[in-house]
């Protein structure tokens, strides 16, 4: 679907239309006279998607697994009011600032897979390129990260993503937490077992108490991204947590590294 305002310039994005309808990609164009009328796009999307669902037996308006999460969030904070601390598994591996945790039943077919690859010393780097491995073609890596949405932050995690996508080719998706855990969130758990799903957490350097709670913010967050770990790890979907540090930027920095470093293991994986 391609949506452009009357305005934009068309010889740069035209040929790439022309491209991808050529190949045999189903495509539809819109094209708005000002910025006011996105407005209509979201309704014309609301509409289609109930539509859809409807001809595909599908409740639109159901989110059984968003609840899910929330459900496993408030068992969580509930261990938090009562023990003073959320539950926290010792990582597989660490290299630096980063630290990489999976549940222990993928954790030995991680490391094997990693080293079937190449040997590494950093088995943060094994493990990373024994998950990017699975990727098959039809699948998709999302990118959940619970991180503040900050431009230099969305530019470090789409350099990753693109690292990802053109190595692997397979599709890449980017979300912050919470907030996509009420739109694609449903997707992840409900939808196919066709992801594989990085999630991406960090100390807040700053931090609020919530009012009338025993727990702040940063806590509240915290609990949100492992009662969706949780929910993710019951479905047996592929999912690792990598967990940044108090230093966002620097840990960034070595993420995308990691990631240049074990991509050409995984080059060859889709072929």
């Amino acid at each position: 679907v391609h949506i452009q305002l009357e305005s934009e310039i068309r010889e740069r994005i035209d040929p790439k239309l022309e491209t991808l309808k050529s190949a045999g990609y189903p495509m539809v164009s819109f094209t708005l006279p000002d910025k006011l009328a996105l407005g209509q796009e979201f309704y014309r999307w609301e509409v289609a998607t109930a539509t859809a669902g409807a001809l595909l037996g599908i409740n639109a308006f159901d989110q059984p697994n968003v609840q899910e999460s929330k459900d496993n969030t408030n068992r969580l904070l509930g261990e938090l009011r009562s023990k003073g601390r959320l539950p926290e598994d010792e990582p597989v591996s660490s290299a630096g600032d980063l630290k990489l945790y999976c549940d222990a039943a993928r954790r030995a077919g991680l490391e094997k897979l990693g080293k079937q690859l190449g040997d590494s010393e950093n088995m943060l780097e094994t493990c990373l390129a024994g998950f990017l491995h699975q990727a098959r073609p039809g699948d998709y890596v999302a990118l959940m990260a619970y991180l503040e949405p900050a431009t230099s932050f969305k530019a470090m995690l789409r350099a990753v993503r693109m690292q990802i996508r053109d190595a692997l080719r397979v599709a890449t998706t980017l979300g912050f937490g919470p907030r996509f855990l009420h739109s694609t969130g449903q997707f992840h758990k409900g939808g196919p077992e066709s992801g594989l799903f990085i999630q991406i957490t960090c100390d807040d350097a700053q931090d609020l108490p919530v009012p009338g709670e025993p727990y702040t913010f940063s806590a509240l967050k915290r609990a949100q991204a492992l009662g969706d770990l949780q929910s993710l790890q019951a479905r047996h979907r592929r999912v690792v947590r990598i967990h940044l540090g108090e230093k966002v930027k620097s840990g960034l920095d070595e993420l995308l590294k990691a990631v240049e470093t074990v991509i050409g293991k995984t080059r060859g994986a889709v072929a």
